[in-house]
């Protein structure tokens, strides 16, 4: 086995959800609704694990203000990433409508605002890549649950600095450069990458040195070039 450590990932996980509300915006944004009590399918991901449910993409102020006043029920953490992303936790046992009143909050909302549900059936391919050569592997995680990719591949900027996407079913991970050239760093790259693959539910693969086609685990689709 790999000798996991968490504490990286719970402490990116803990920075994430940061009690402090975000002021709205003018520009495009996309919020995240995030269930953040989800027990764990596997030990190695912790006891609980992270799910993205929902987004409402270029909601308006008026948006903002409701999800963000507690007396609503709907946030109960927030969170950034960039300055479009905006993450809003929530636990169902304790906030049990929250999922319902962030859909008619954005549906209500109007154009330009968008109301997507996030499969919790879907699977996409994770590559993690070289920051100097984007046809060399490092890892990957195939067939993850499409609902972990934000809480643990996106938001998690200490696991990919960067991310794109690959084909319509994978996602491309970029991780910063610098912690592959320090031995202790990489470790923990590779501890970080893993529990997120087994948060979700998917095939961790070591790739390092290996090209695109040759990768190990089955791998059964290539990096499209940027």
């Amino acid at each position: 086995m790999l000798g996991i450590t968490k504490t990286l990932v719970v402490a990116a996980m803990a920075l994430a959800a940061v009690d402090a509300a975000p002021s709205p915006r003018d520009d495009k944004q996309v919020v995240h609704l995030v269930n953040a009590n989800v027990p764990s399918p596997n030990p190695q991901a912790g006891t609980i694990v992270h799910r993205e449910v929902a987004r409402c993409s270029d909601p308006s102020d008026a948006f903002f203000d409701y999800i963000l006043d507690r007396s609503h029920g709907v946030c109960q953490g927030y969170g950034t990433r960039t300055a479009e992303d905006r993450t809003c936790n929530f636990d169902p046992e304790t906030n049990p409508h929250a999922v319902h009143r962030f859909r008619k909050a954005c549906r209500h909302d109007g154009a330009p605002a968008v109301y997507s549900k996030i499969s919790n059936t879907t699977k996409i391919d994770i590559f993690m890549v070289e920051p100097r050569n984007a046809s060399q592997l490092i890892f990957t995680c195939n067939e993850a649950r499409l609902d972990t990719v934000y809480p643990y591949y996106q938001l998690d900027t200490h696991t990919c600095k960067t991310t794109r996407e690959g084909t319509k079913d994978s996602l491309v991970c970029v991780p910063d450069q610098a912690k592959l050239d320090d031995a202790k760093t990489f470790v923990h790259l590779q501890n970080a990458f893993y529990v997120g693959c087994e948060a979700a539910e998917g095939e961790f693969c070591v790739n390092r040195g290996t090209h695109v086609e040759d990768g190990p685990c089955g791998r059964r689709k290539g990096i499209p070039q940027p």
